[in-house]
């Protein structure tokens, strides 16, 4: 498990759990990250080649895949397929 937190170029800062890349015994097409914004924080627009799952543990969100955006909030889980441009 790689645990490293890093701050993103945008200031998100990173702590990736699981990746095919770094955890040669994981095989998933999908990596498991924690990302923490602070009040006001936007990431840059960005698409990825994985999939990824969002889901909120506290506060709430703008989140924007492609041309739509949802409100999301503690609770709320969203699927991102890949090549989704989001932010």
């Amino acid at each position: 498990m790689n645990s490293k937190k890093v701050v993103a170029g945008d200031g998100v800062h990173l702590r990736e759990l699981v990746n095919a890349r770094n955890d040669p015994g994981f095989t998933g097409r999908y990596s498991l990250a924690e990302a923490i914004l602070l009040p006001g924080q936007k990431s840059k627009r960005h698409r990825l080649a994985s999939h990824e799952l969002y889901f909120v543990v506290g506060g709430r969100a703008v989140v924007h895949l492609d041309d739509e955006e949802s409100v999301i909030q503690q609770g709320d889980a969203v699927e991102i397929p890949p090549g989704t441009v989001q932010w």
